[in-house]
């Protein structure tokens, strides 16, 4: 969980500096909302899927935020049926740090 959060928040980092990947590690967190999120290609220094797949339709939020839990991106957020939602997302125009993916259910 992230500082703030309560356990129905999700998240999948992505690392890169000045443009240029330097690892690949993932958040893992359960899933008792029934979302699980994905981000391929991952590290990345340009344009990412972020697919959210959600067990029954219901309304979801997806956010990208910055290493100290700042929304920079609001990618989805409204109502989801259920299956993969595939959002596309350009992380070439954030500066190099550290992001994550939220998912979270509303």
């Amino acid at each position: 969980e992230y500082p703030g959060e309560g356990a129905d928040t999700y998240a999948w980092a992505i690392r890169s500096t000045a443009g240029y990947p330097v690892a690949s590690e993932t958040v893992p967190a359960p899933s008792p909302a029934g979302l699980s999120v994905d981000v391929a290609p991952n590290p990345s220094s340009g344009a990412v899927t972020i697919s959210v797949a959600v067990a029954a339709p219901s309304s979801v939020r997806v956010v990208v935020v910055d290493a100290l839990g700042r929304d920079v991106a609001v990618l989805h957020d409204g109502a989801a049926p259920a299956g993969d939602l595939a959002l596309a997302f350009d992380t070439s125009r954030l500066a190099p740090g550290v992001y994550a993916v939220r998912a979270l259910p509303g």
